[in-house]
């Protein structure tokens, strides 16, 4: 699927431009003589039927670049459907999603675009793999920090998300994730907005319990690795030629291919996942279960497991460390035996089972359309 996009447009007559006659929300600054300075087109979010979309007039006079042009970005298929678990391949009808709402919201300004000047400057190709649950999926994203090189871990030390490659890199970024936790915590902020109700009404339990052992492979492919292999970022020249799953081969072929061959080790830990989720669960607005306490503290107890304790800490923050550990003693731990968890033993699992991704299968039956 593509996960997100960042569309740019040009103004087609740049010596007749006028920022102020767009009729836009501006900001700027005022200096010594009272005058408006440094005039610019702040981001802002255009509302759409689930999602907003990002959106910003970048004027020549602030740029280096000498024409002015727009830019948007947002994930379709949250603009589309409301939700990212599953969404669409096709770059056109993704691309329309977010010019859709940005002409349907700006006409003026779209009047003085040069629409044959839409290009692709970056874009989020996803797809999953499975585990046979939550729990595994997460042992298999704390077990990557053991197994890759090049890794830019996570930065509070027990997210279920693993980076790959240079923050800044002008040609690709990877991101290995566990989707069902990531879900809980946007729900957890989409309930907070006024409207929030109404915009989680998409998260049906059903599309929960497909997100559940999810595993998201996300690479994100800038303009230059395009043209770097010689493909157009023109929007309409890349929708001719556009290949979802070949651009993600490609760009994640690296990382899959260390990962192949290589084990981790799978104690039997059931018992200490079930008692957390047992004693820290929590009921949502909507009334379901949530175990995110729960299952942060049980990737605590993982990291120490394959890590060591002290390793562990000097890792995380100091607060959310002790905190974690004192739901392990609450479920029985003690702390003398969590310092002793980095022991060897245990079942060991080939890593290949769980970088298996069935394109064909990225979409639920329940959710095709015939």
């Amino acid at each position: 699927m593509i996960d997100r996009l960042v569309l740019r447009c040009r103004f087609r007559d740049i010596e007749e431009f006028n920022l102020h006659a767009l009729d836009i929300p501006l900001e700027g600054a005022v200096d010594d003589g009272h005058r408006l300075v440094m005039v610019r087109h702040p981001w802002e979010r255009i509302p759409s039927s689930y999602a907003p979309v990002a959106f910003k007039i970048f004027d020549q006079s602030l740029n280096k670049n000498p024409d002015a042009y727009i830019e948007l970005k947002a994930s379709p298929a949250k603009v589309m459907q409301g939700h990212n678990v599953f969404g669409s391949d096709d770059l056109r009808e993704c691309a329309l999603a977010l010019t859709g709402a940005f002409f349907c919201h700006y006409p003026q300004v779209a009047d003085q675009l040069d629409l044959s000047t839409w290009e692709v400057v970056e874009a989020d190709v996803t797809f999953h793999s499975r585990a046979e649950s939550v729990l595994h999926a997460i042992r298999f994203i704390t077990a990557l920090g053991n197994v890759c090189k090049g890794q830019t871990k996570a930065r509070n030390g027990f997210s279920s998300t693993a980076y790959f490659g240079g923050k800044n890199s002008r040609l690709k970024k990877l991101k290995i994730y566990e989707k069902y936790s990531e879900i809980q915590q946007y729900l957890k902020k989409l309930l907070k907005q006024p409207d929030g109700e109404l915009l989680a009404e998409p998260f049906t339990d059903q599309l929960l319990d497909y997100a559940k052992g999810l595993i998201r492979w996300e690479a994100t492919i800038k303009k230059r690795w395009f043209e770097r292999r010689n493909l157009p970022t023109n929007l309409n020249e890349l929708c001719k030629v556009w290949d979802s799953v070949s651009y993600w081969k490609e760009a994640t072929k690296d990382i899959r291919q260390s990962l192949e061959g290589k084990e981790m080790k799978f104690q039997n830990d059931d018992e200490i996942e079930k008692a957390l989720r047992d004693k820290f669960v929590a009921v949502t607005n909507h009334g379901n279960k949530s175990y995110t306490k729960a299952l942060n503290a049980f990737r605590t107890y993982i990291l120490i497991r394959d890590n060591g304790y002290q390793e562990t800490q000097r890792f995380m923050p100091r607060n959310t460390f002790w905190r974690h550990i004192d739901m392990l003693n609450q479920v029985g731990l003690s702390t003398a035996a969590i310092q002793n968890l980095h022991v060897e033993g245990g079942k060991v699992i080939p890593l290949i089972q769980y970088i298996k991704v069935e394109f064909g299968e990225q979409v639920p039956e329940w959710a095709r359309v015939a």
